[in-house]
This record gives structure tokens, sequence and C-alpha cells, in this order.
């Protein structure tokens, strides 16, 4: 007799060419809110019931084209996870009602896992692909961890790798100092500071739920971040590209190629934020991360309905050690040779407003949290001007961020050496905001003013980039300038060697191009009139035979 066989149905997903609509994915996912209004207060009730409605169902139609469009379902939301910022909590969320949707589900999440893992180390790997990228990957991984998509211990624990290699790249280049390998130094050097960089700007969009879950796995994080910053070499804390000469602890150095020296300073800013909410906890106690971060810019841990409404899980999720399986991210222990690629991902911090003005909520970290907001949604929405505008007015925090967000945008029109995108584009940005945004004119003339008003430090190339957008400014905003006000009528009583005089000239020359010479005279104060007339470019007649 022939002998019968049980078929066992396979879990694998059948891949073949079916009719995805991946655009249809993107638009039902980029239009979901940037934070679903689960678990928060003081929201509508109305309109919490309907975004959560509406999540849901995308979520269901996910889970309904599976398993047979699982890569493509993947990529989607993996790109979007890498290119869209503000869309990390609500994907999460998406994964999380996913998961709870039987083995497909789960498997599709883990697809989604191991492929944004994938990419965070072909990012670093590659010279080609900007490392912001793998900086993304980190940041959606730990908000995973925030909606149980992922444990707390495997998002701890692939943070704790990123340190350490870093900690192994500082001590590679410090190794060889004072010797003729400076370059590999130097890489070895920065390539350990964006992984710094990366740990630092994920860390805040999980720490709440991830202190409350694994407070003692959070501090060892925090101890090790901190043994790193103690431990860093002279070279790193000496060499940080500022727009301000006073941003130098030493000047020694300034000489050398220093385009990748912006990080470090960078990296020190987000580190004191860190130390500055440990200090203002009184003298021997522990900081309760759970309770210091505003629950307007870190949301609670969102937690969709589960099949079998057992509070035994929430139990063995909390607490809980990295799995078996973990998430595989190998950080690359060669930087590769085009090191600069790392700094200049970077945008460093600038102050241009005195501090009580960028101070948001109670915890130091909220003004983190917006500034890598807007950095990441100016260098990413590039080619998508409204987009990106509407994005910048409508961040997911609940708090007044005009005075961080001014701060960003000039941050990174002025980032040195070099400007990451055409001049126009900035002036797009400012423009917009500044007829859309309430507030946002004022912070932005603000950091003018504060700029201007240190000007003696302020590097020329930032300089001549302020006033050529000035100059766009003015022309497009019918010449309304606080001129009087802020004492920049007595710019041309000044030396003509001094700075503000000569900031004003150039100001002028530039606008010269985009307004007649009348038009100008009629519409700044009178005591402006002979800078006006100075800047006046006429053609040399004398060119050419005349």
């Amino acid at each position: 007799a022939r002998e019968i066989v049980a078929m066992k149905r396979s879990r694998s997903p059948i891949r073949y060419i079916g009719n995805f609509k991946q655009k249809d994915l993107v638009r039902d996912l980029v239009s979901l809110p940037d934070r679903p209004l689960v678990g928060s207060e003081g929201e509508d009730d109305a309109e919490k019931k309907r975004q959560q409605e509406r999540t849901k169902l995308v979520a269901e139609d996910v889970v309904g084209s599976l398993p047979h469009h699982e890569n493509g379902i993947r990529d989607t939301i993996v790109s979007l996870a890498l290119e869209y910022p503000t869309k990390h909590y609500v994907l999460a969320y998406v994964l999380a009602l996913v998961k709870e949707k039987g083995d497909y589900g789960k498997d599709l999440v883990k697809s989604v896992i191991t492929e944004v893992a994938k990419r965070i180390e072909e990012t670093l790997k590659s010279e080609l692909t900007s490392p912001i990228f793998a900086k993304q990957g980190l940041r959606f991984l730990v908000c995973c961890s925030t909606t149980r998509v992922v444990t707390g211990g495997d998002a701890l624990s692939v943070l704790n790798k990123c340190v350490d290699r870093a900690k192994a790249a500082a001590t590679s280049s410090s190794a060889g100092d004072g010797g003729d390998g400076k370059e590999t130094t130097r890489s070895g050097l920065f390539y350990a500071e964006f992984l710094m960089y990366c740990v630092l700007s994920a860390l805040p969009w999980g720490l709440r739920t991830l202190h409350e879950s694994h407070k003692e796995e959070t501090n060892a994080l925090l101890s090790s971040v901190e043994d790193y910053m103690t431990s860093r070499s002279g070279e790193a804390k000496n060499n940080s590209l500022s727009l301000y000469k006073d941003g130098y602890s030493e000047l020694k150095g300034i000489g050398e190629p220093c385009s990748t020296s912006g990080i470090v300073g960078h990296v020190g800013w987000m580190w004191s934020l860190y130390k500055r909410d440990q200090e203002a906890v009184a003298e021997g106690s522990t900081l309760d991360w759970s309770s210091n971060l505003d629950e307007a810019s870190f949301p609670f841990p969102v937690e969709p309905a589960k099949s079998g409404g057992d509070e035994d899980e929430d139990e063995a999720m909390k607490d809980a050690p990295p799995s078996e399986e973990g998430i595989d991210v190998e950080f690359p222990v060669d930087a590769g040779s085009n090191v600069e690629r790392f700094a200049l991902s970077v945008v460093p911090y600038c102050s241009f407003l005195p501090e009580k003005h960028v101070r948001l909520g109670k915890s130091s970290l909220n003004q983190l949290v917006v500034q890598e907001y807007v950095l990441d949604l100016i260098t990413l929405l590039n080619k998508h001007m409204g987009k990106l505008v509407d994005a910048l007015l409508s961040l997911p925090v609940q708090l007044q961020y005009q005075s961080v967000l001014a701060e960003a945008v000039f941050a990174h029109m002025l980032q040195l050496p070099a400007q990451q995108f055409a001049p126009m584009y900035y002036y797009g940005v400012i423009s917009d905001l500044c007829l859309k945004m309430e507030k946002f004119p004022m912070f932005m003339s603000a950091c003018v003013r504060y700029a201007v008003e240190k000007i003696d430090s302020l590097d020329l190339e930032a300089t001549q980039r302020l006033s050529r957008w000035q100059a766009y400014h003015l022309s497009a905003f019918q010449f309304q300038w606080p001129w009087e006000r802020w004492g920049w009528t007595a710019f041309p009583t000044r030396k003509e060697n001094d700075r503000c005089r000569i900031y004003i000239e150039d100001l002028f020359v530039s606008l010269q191009r985009l307004a007649y010479h009348e038009h100008i005279t009629s519409k700044v104060p009178p005591e402006l009139h002979g800078l006006v007339s100075k800047s006046d470019v006429k053609p040399n007649k004398q060119i050419g035979g005349g």
C-alpha cells in the first residue's frame, strides 16, 4: 500500500509578482497622523477614535495583502522609515497591529526589522550613500521598542553594540596619534563620533519607555556613553568646527582640513543636554527619565489590542533580556576612505538665541528632539518642498518649538564648510515658514539680530551667506525690518572696516541685484541711503576698449 504523507502548509511567503499597489500603501501610510493618539490625554475623543480606526484599517489592508506581497510591503515600510523621520512612531504602531494578526503578520514584522538592520550596516559600509540613513534606522528600532514590536532588551543591545564599536574605533585611532598615520587617526576618530551621534540622537525617542522597563540596563548604557565622552582625545575636543571663533577651545590646528570637525562639537553639545537633565536632580539621587521626559514630546508606549487580552504578556515583556534571535546589526570595523561623509551629513548645532528661548518643557532633550526632526526633514525632503513645510509646521510635539525651528534652519543654511543644498532652497523654506507659522518671523529675525551682534566672531563665509539670504528676504517681504529698533541705522557712522557696516554694505550689494536703487532708498531709513549708494555697482565702461 502507498504511504500517505500528511502535507504541512509552509509559513514561508509565496513570492511572485502580483497586483501590489505600492503608491496606495505609501499614500495611506503618509496620510496617517505622525503620532497616534492612543494613550494621549486632552485630545478630542471623536478625533482620537477616528485616527485609531484609520490606522487599524491600514494595518488590516497590509495583512490582507500577505503573504503574496510581503517583499513589496516590507520595502515600502523600510523606505518610509528611513526617509520620513516624523513617521517612525506611527509605522511602529502599524507594525504592532500587524504583528497581532497571525503568523503572516509576524513574518512581515520580522522581515521589516531584519531589513532595517541590514540597511544600517550597508549604509555605514557604503561610501556612496549618506550615513544619515543609518541614524534613521537606529532611531526607528528604538521607536519599535515603545510599541513592543521589538523588546527593550533587543533595542538596548543594538545601542550597546554601537557604543562598543565607537569605543573600539576611537581606541584604534588614538593608537596612531603623532605618527605618519594621521589620516587613519582622523578616519577612526570621526567614525567613532558618528556612531556616538547615532546613539545620542536615537535614544530620546524611546528613553522613557526603556527606563520604565529596563532601568538598570538603560542607566548602564548611559554610563558607557559617559565613559566614552570623558576619554575623548585632545584632538577631538579641540577641533570643533564652529560658526563662531569662541566655539574653539584652542585655535591650534584650525588651518588643517576641518570639514570633519563639526560633528565633534555637535556630539559634545548633545551629551551636555543629557548631563543638564542629570544635574538638575537633587544631589545623591538618580534621575528618573520615565518621569522627567515631557509627555508632549515623548509619547506613552502604544499598546495595541492583544489577541489574548492577557496581562502576563505585559509582565513578560517588562525587564525581558534580549531575545535569542535578537536584532542582527553588525557595525563595520573600518570606516572606509571617504571619512568626510560622516561629518558632512551632520549639521552641527549653532547657538543663536539665549538659552531661555530654546528651553522647551522640563527636559533639555526636548530641544534635541525638535532639532533632530527639523534637520532630518530639511535633509531628506529636499525634493518635496510642500511636504517639507507641512511637516515642519506640524511636528509630533505639543510644545511651542518656533525658536528651536528657527535656530535649526539657520544652522542648516550656514553649515560649514559648504551648504548641502542650493541657497534658494533655504530661502524658500524660511519664506514659507514666515507666511504660515505664527511667531516664527519673530524668532527668525531674533536669530539674525543676535548673529549680527556677535559678527566680529562670526565666520566670514557664514556672514556672506546670511547677507545674501537677508537681501532676498527683504525683497520678498516688502523691505519690512526693524532697522531703527535694533540700532542698525547707526552702522554707517562706524569705521569702514567695522564688520557690522561691511555686513550692511554686502546686503545692499545683493539687494540691488533684486530691486531698483530708487525703490530701495524709498523703503530703507534715510540714515542708510549713503551705504545704499556706495553699494551701487556701476558697469566699467573702460572694459572692452571704451
